[in-house]
């Protein structure tokens, strides 16, 4: 790691709990708590207004909020807005207690219709044929979910449908997000393929109440360690564009992992997620910055990455408050063969938006990021942290 300004170091610290809520959904790509936490108690103070752009998973928010901030995200992946919002937002007691029941329904059925027995809410003899279920339509359905995973999944969407609390539904959606992909023949977060795989009747019952029984536990950590008071917004949004998100600035910080060009189509990965939790992937599809479908399936030129980026840096500086500074993580991309240093990314991208590099810090990428698939990973790429700060201070 090298420090071109020794008089700014980003200090990457563990101040707050380490759970929270970080931990309620696989996201590929996204921070270590440590990285923003370590930003946020350099850069940041309570009470101040801290934007992540390219809001992923919500890590930046969580740690905002645990900080003492107010928390804004912006990102144009409805599952993504889904998993920062449910993550950020403090559940009453009484919302903890329904969502807590329901998921001790969903234990209680899938051991019912387990063969082991016929124990808790429901009785000893159960017909699963009468249990009601709503099963989405889409595209190739049977090739990704069995019938009895099909089943399983539409009494579970049936229930959080009737739940009234949009609040305890988006909780409950997320839970279900993560037991879909288990109960699909799709191979793994980062490998769009159907495998044989083995599917017991029951399982994404029980596999649902586990996770809520996880998340429960993260919720009730990040009730006792964030003040009520503050508020976080998360807009399903297009950070090229100044819509709803503009008007919240300005932001004293700005922490932000872009996409790295030609490294991941989000939109597809979760796709299969989405389809069962009523969320549309084409709003993102051909939206997405930086996707594998534009500069490897359909031959984009590196320009139009350095266009979007430059774009929505433009908006992103505009927004920044005097004194205020922006840090961007950003990872080497290899595009049609050819290496592009995410430093060097950054310094394009923001060279007339206002902004100064004040600090750049780099490190081996294999070091920092486990989640792709290995068939994509290439030597010798690093990840940079990049301080930048208004030209007028």
């Amino acid at each position: 790691m090298r420090y071109t300004n020794p008089k700014v170091r980003l200090p990457t610290v563990e101040i707050h709990p380490p759970g929270l809520t970080h931990a309620f959904h696989p996201y590929a790509a996204k921070f270590h708590p440590s990285v923003p936490c370590g930003l946020l108690t350099r850069f940041a103070r309570p009470g101040d207004k801290v934007l992540d752009p390219f809001v992923g998973s919500g890590t930046t928010l969580v740690e905002a909020l645990a900080h003492g901030c107010y928390a804004v995200g912006v990102d144009i992946h409805p599952l993504a807005v889904l998993a920062s919002r449910v993550k950020t937002t403090l559940l009453s007691e009484a919302e903890r207690a329904e969502v807590l029941s329901i998921g001790k329904w969903a234990d209680s059925l899938a051991e019912a219709l387990d063969a082991n027995g016929n124990r808790g809410l429901f009785p000893a003899k159960i017909d699963p044929n009468a249990l009601p279920r709503n099963i989405p339509e889409f595209d190739n359905r049977d090739h990704w979910f069995t019938k009895t995973a099909q089943d399983d999944l539409g009494i579970l969407r049936a229930k959080i449908l009737k739940v009234k609390n949009l609040r305890v539904r988006d909780f409950l959606w997320l839970a279900m997000s993560v037991v879909v992909l288990r109960s699909s023949r799709q191979d793994s977060e980062t490998r769009y393929k159907a495998i044989d795989r083995l599917y017991l009747v029951g399982s994404a019952l029980k596999a649902f109440a586990t996770r809520v029984a996880t998340m429960l536990d993260g919720m009730n950590e990040f009730c006792t360690s964030v003040d009520p008071s503050l508020s976080s917004r998360v807009f399903n949004e297009d950070i090229r564009e100044r819509g709803e998100w503009f008007s919240e600035g300005p932001f004293d910080l700005v922490i932000t992992s872009p996409p790295y060009a030609n490294s991941y189509d989000y939109y597809l990965y979760h796709k299969q997620r989405m389809n069962w939790i009523g969320l549309d992937f084409r709003l993102a599809k051909d939206r997405e910055i930086g996707s594998r479908l534009e500069f490897s399936s359909h031959k984009i030129p590196i320009e139009k990455f350095f266009d979007d980026m430059t774009k929505a840096f433009a908006n992103v500086a505009s927004t920044l408050a005097v004194g205020g500074r922006c840090v961007v993580v950003q990872g080497d991309s290899r595009v049609a063969g050819v290496m592009y240093s995410g430093e060097d990314t950054v310094r394009r991208v923001t060279n007339n938006s206002g902004l100064i590099v004040e600090d750049v810090q780099s490190m081996d990428l294999a070091l920092t990021s486990k989640t792709f698939n290995p068939q994509f990973a290439v030597s010798g790429k690093k990840e940079h942290v990049v301080v930048l700060r208004r030209r007028d201070m």
